[in-house]
C-alpha cells in the first residue's frame, strides 16, 4: 500500500469512530438521547464538493439499576423496586459538502421509549412515548485543507438546536386507590427538552502508528432556555432545559483496507452540567452529574457504504446534589443508570 493512502486508511479509521452529537436530558437515566456516533469506517472522512451522505444511527439503553451519588442504592427506588427503563432512537442524518473543508448536516431524530416502575398502588405500570425529537442543523469545518493534513487535522462545528420534540407527553400514574390520572413523563422519556440551544463541537486526530491514530472529540450544548413549562409533581417544579456535554478520546487502528474494517478502543464521558452558561445556576429541576464509559468500537466499509457498532461500558457515574431554594437546599442526586449503550450505524454517499 502506497503511503497516501494508508495515511488515508488511517484517517478514516480513526475519524469514522468519532462523534458528530446531539444532546439529551433525563430524569431517570444520565444523558444519551441526542448522542449519536458518526461512524465510519476505512472510508476518508474528508468530503468532495457537492457530496452528499446519507445516514442512520441507532441507539439502545436499557436499564433496571437505580443510583445514588455514585452508589448503587435500590431501597431508594420508588417502593424500594427498580426503574425498568428501554430507550430506543434512531437519528436519520442528511450531509452536504460545499467544500472539501466545510459540510451542513441536518439531523431529524425519533425514539420510542418505555419506562415502568411500582406506583403508590403497589402495582408496577409501565408507561411509553413515541414520535420525533429535537431536529438540529450543524456546520462543520477543517481548520487544516484536507489535501495537505492527512496525518491530523482539527475540525470545529456550530450548530443549533430546535425544541421540535415534544416535550409535554402524558402517561397514567396511579394513586394508593388504584385512581388513575394523567401526567407529564418524566424528561427521560420525553421526545425533546422543550429549549433552543447552540451546539459547540471539535474533533481531532493524529497519526501515531502506520495505521493508528488517537483521536479526540467534545461537544457541548449551550441551552437557551431556562425552563420549560412542564411540571414535575413529585417536586411541584419546572422541568430545566440543562446545559449538556459529551467527551471522547482515544487509540484507532486500521486492520484491512479492502473492504475497510477499522477497530478503536477509547474513553467517553456524558452529561448534564450543574450550572449552564447561559442562566447560571437555576432552582428549576434538573437531573445533573456525568457517567464515564471504556468505549470500544468496529467498523466495516464496502465501497460508499459505512457499517458500525460500538458498545460503551459504564466504568464510574455520579448524580451529583443540585442546591435549590436559593441554595438553602442541597437534593440528593439520584435515578435510573444503564450498565451498557449500544450505537449503531449505516451511512452511505453519493
Amino acid at each position: 500500500m502506497r503511503r497516501s493512502s494508508r495515511a488515508v486508511l488511517v484517517l478514516g479509521a480513526v475519524l469514522g469512530l468519532l462523534v458528530v452529537p446531539r444532546v439529551s436530558y433525563g430524569q431517570g437515566c444520565m444523558p444519551l438521547r441526542f448522542t449519536s456516533p458518526n461512524f465510519g469506517g476505512q472510508q476518508s472522512p474528508y468530503f468532495q464538493a457537492r457530496e452528499w451522505q446519507v445516514g442512520i444511527a441507532v441507539r439502545r439503553v436499557a436499564t433496571n439499576r437505580f443510583f445514588v451519588g455514585t452508589q448503587e442504592n435500590e431501597t431508594k427506588a420508588p417502593f424500594g423496586q427498580p426503574l425498568h427503563l428501554r430507550l430506543n432512537s434512531a437519528d436519520v442524518s442528511f450531509t452536504y459538502a460545499t467544500s472539501a473543508r466545510l459540510s451542513l448536516t441536518l439531523v431529524v431524530p425519533m425514539s420510542y421509549s418505555t419506562g415502568d416502575n411500582v406506583y403508590p398502588d403497589l402495582q408496577r405500570h409501565q408507561v411509553s412515548s413515541t414520535g420525533i425529537g429535537d431536529i438540529n442543523l450543524i456546520g462543520n469545518l477543517w481548520l487544516g485543507a484536507p489535501v495537505s493534513h492527512l496525518k491530523g487535522n482539527v475540525l470545529v462545528g456550530f450548530g443549533i438546536k430546535a425544541p421540535t420534540g415534544r416535550n409535554d407527553v402524558l402517561g397514567k400514574t396511579y394513586d394508593a386507590q388504584g385512581n388513575v390520572t394523567q401526567v407529564p413523563l418524566v424528561q427521560t422519556l420525553q421526545l425533546g427538552d422543550g429549549g433552543w440551544a447552540v451546539l459547540l463541537q471539535s474533533q481531532a486526530f493524529r497519526q501515531v502508528l502506520p495505521r493508528g491514530s488517537v483521536y479526540f472529540s467534545g461537544f457541548y450544548s449551550v441551552s437557551l432556555t431556562q425552563h420549560t413549562d412542564v411540571l414535575f409533581p413529585a417536586e411541584n417544579r419546572l422541568w430545566a432545559a440543562p446545559d449538556v456535554y459529551s467527551l471522547r478520546t482515544g487509540f484507532s487502528y486500521g486492520i484491512k483496507a479492502e473492504p475497510g474494517i477499522s477497530t478503536s478502543l477509547g474513553w467517553r464521558m456524558d452529561g448534564t452540567m450543574v450550572r449552564d452558561l447561559v442562566g447560571g445556576r437555576t432552582d428549576y429541576f434538573r437531573k445533573p452529574g456525568y457517567t464515564m464509559y471504556l468505549d470500544p468500537g468496529v467498523a466495516l466499509q464496502s465501497g460508499p457504504n459505512q457499517f458500525t457498532l460500538n458498545v460503551p461500558v459504564r466504568v464510574r457515574h455520579d448524580y451529583m446534589n443540585m442546591l435549590i431554594n436559593n441554595a438553602q437546599t442541597a437534593r440528593l442526586g439520584m435515578g435510573g443508570v444503564s450498565d451498557y449503550v449500544i450505537y449503531a450505524g449505516f451511512s452511505r454517499r453519493f
